[in-house]
């Protein structure tokens, strides 16, 4: 929920609510992606062709991701899927700044100019206490949340295309 700069209006709580079905259904949307390569790799791993191919895979979305788009890139078997793979591997990192911060951070809305600002710690050596921040127009927040929640079924489309294909019983 976010802090407002004044005592919410009815027309306020609007904006405030759009916010937080945004926040949500982002991170809605995050997650699904996340789950979902995770649960490709573990059964496409247990699936011939591709039965033990991958020895393991770190704990960080960030290093399934990386396995995610060098499995496409690395079988002859997938080469038709490399390139949209490739795509939402790449889509899916433009993504982890923001889910950070909705995830993470504790959000502002400025009544006057319509902008949540988000802020959230992120150490650094010389500052571990390090306080980082980005802005969003109130009347963006429905455009991102249509951006992700589009992103979210091009990518589950193509899940269901790999199960299909090889059977994963996903």
């Amino acid at each position: 929920m976010p802090w407002v700069s004044r005592p919410p209006s009815p027309e306020t709580q609007v904006e405030i609510d759009n916010f937080n079905t945004f926040r949500g259904g982002f991170l809605s949307s995050f997650a699904q992606i996340e789950f979902t390569i995770g649960r490709l790799l573990a059964r496409l791993n247990d699936t011939p062709p591709f039965k033990g191919a991958l020895e393991s895979v770190k704990f960080r979305f960030e290093s399934r991701v990386d396995a995610f788009e060098n499995f496409f890139s690395t079988r002859a078997e997938l080469v038709d899927l490399k390139e949209e793979a490739e795509y939402l591997c790449s889509k899916i990192r433009t993504t982890y700044d923001l889910r950070n911060f909705l995830a993470h951070g504790i959000v502002r809305f400025d009544v006057d100019t319509g902008i949540f600002t988000i802020r959230r710690i992120l150490p650094a050596a010389s500052d571990p206490w390090r306080e980082i921040q980005i802005e969003i127009l109130s009347e963006a927040v429905n455009s991102h949340l249509s951006e992700m929640s589009l992103f979210c079924q091009r990518f589950m489309y193509f899940a269901r295309e790999i199960n299909d294909e090889y059977q994963l019983q996903f």
